[in-house]
């Protein structure tokens, strides 16, 4: 099976190639580059790297609700932590194709396990409970698959995990979008070519969009394939700035592809011929 990596584009401007001593923030005792790298080849912990910038909010408020975290700093006792100012280190950001700050990177005997970008600091609860989740993975080496809930029209809780196994379509829409209507004609289309073999989810990340309105806007495809809602943050998560916008995760639910604006029939199911 061919894998796409994939990673959320953003622009970031570097400046400089200097290297910090180590910092510590909170209870957590954090590495620079240099250092820490050299302590993983000398033990089996796993390595958090930290990318981050000064100017960069997300980060400063991930700095201070989840490094502060009572769990979060327990944990990190078991893993070697190591903090990268991208501004000041941007050919080892470049080498790690950092693209959006944060960027936290899960290393296990130095090979990458996984990497999660960005921090939705108007939900620290979630966002502290899923880096705790990402912690216990890589603690065990485990990959961590990306995952995320909605809601159905029908009020039930779906996460991506639930359709493991089959590739997922899943299309970022709004009911008051234009380009998103023609997105379903394509998305039919996909759908006729493949049948059972693939799973289409259509998800209106507008808060004011309710089963109804979604309902009544896409009536000739609410029966066809999965509808639902965006409640809880599945927009922030996978920073989706415009609609239409698709992503095709594959069988393990690793993401193969991603593209904003509309995208036609014949572009999806080139993409999904290349993974099916």
């Amino acid at each position: 099976m061919k894998k796409i990596a994939f990673f959320i584009i953003a622009s970031i401007i570097f400046a400089g190639c200097s290297d910090k001593e180590g910092i510590t923030t909170g209870s957590i005792e954090w590495k620079n580059y240099e250092e820490g790298m050299n302590l993983a080849s000398d033990n089996e912990k796993p390595v958090i790297i930290d990318f981050y910038a000064d100017w960069c909010e997300p980060c400063k408020k991930m700095e201070e609700q989840l490094y502060t975290d009572e769990d979060v700093v327990e944990k990190a006792n078991n893993f070697i932590m190591i903090k990268v100012n991208a501004d000041e280190n941007r050919n080892l950001a470049i080498s790690y194709g950092i693209q959006y700050l944060p960027t936290v990177i899960f290393l296990k005997n130095g090979s990458e396990l996984f990497r999660i970008t960005g921090y939705d600091y108007t939900k620290p609860e979630v966002s502290i409970q899923n880096f705790l989740h990402a912690m216990d993975q890589a603690i065990k080496g485990e990959e961590m698959k990306e995952d995320f809930s909605f809601l159905t029209l029908d009020g039930k809780k779906h996460n991506l995990s639930d359709y493991r196994g089959k590739i997922v379509v899943v299309d970022f829409m709004a009911t008051w979008c234009y380009p998103c209507k023609m997105e379903m004609q394509e998305l039919e289309k996909v759908l006729n070519n493949y049948g059972e073999d693939i799973t289409i989810i259509s998800i209106s990340v507008d808060s004011n969009d309710d089963a109804d309105k979604i309902k009544n806007t896409f009536s000739s495809y609410v029966n066809k394939w999965i509808f639902g809602m965006d409640k809880y943050g599945v927009q922030q998560k996978y920073m989706i700035t415009s609609v239409p916008t698709i992503y095709i995760f594959d069988q393990e639910g690793e993401i193969a592809y991603h593209h904003k604006g509309l995208t036609y029939a014949n572009e999806l199911i080139n993409e999904i011929d290349k993974i099916i």
